[in-house]
C-alpha cells in the first residue's frame, strides 16, 4: 500500500471475536480512493516471530465505489479458528498496528 495516511481509520472501530469456529474480524478503515475495495490477508510470517496472528490490511481496485464520499467504510473478515486459538491478533497497516482481544461471541 502506498498510502501515507494511516488507513485503520476511526479508533475503537476495530472488533474481533470468535463463534463457534470461526474468527470475525471488523473495522472501519480510511479508503485510498473511492474505487478501492478493503480485505484483510493473514501474515504468517509476522505470526512466526511474534506467537500472535498478524492480518494486514490490503486494497484492492473496483469499477464501482465500495466507501462514501469521505473515503470511509468498512472492511470485514472471517476464518476458521480454533477453540484454543490465540486470545489476541494484531492488524496492521503501512502506518499503524492495532492489538486486539478476541472476544468469545
Amino acid at each position: 500500500m502506498n498510502a501515507t495516511v494511516d488507513c485503520l481509520g476511526v479508533p475503537g472501530s476495530w472488533l474481533a471475536w470468535k463463534q463457534g469456529g470461526t474468527l470475525y474480524i471488523r473495522g472501519v478503515v480510511r479508503y485510498p480512493n473511492n474505487f478501492s475495495t478493503a480485505h484483510l490477508s493473514r501474515d504468517p510470517t509476522q505470526t512466526a516471530d511474534t506467537g500472535t496472528p498478524h492480518f494486514v490490511l490490503g486494497f484492492g481496485r473496483d469499477k464501482e465505489p465500495f466507501c462514501g464520499p469521505d473515503l470511509v467504510g468498512q472492511v470485514h473478515y472471517q476464518a476458521p479458528w480454533p477453540g484454543d486459538g490465540p486470545q489476541r491478533i494484531v492488524v496492521i497497516d503501512a502506518e499503524a498496528r492495532i492489538s486486539l482481544p478476541v472476544k468469545a461471541g
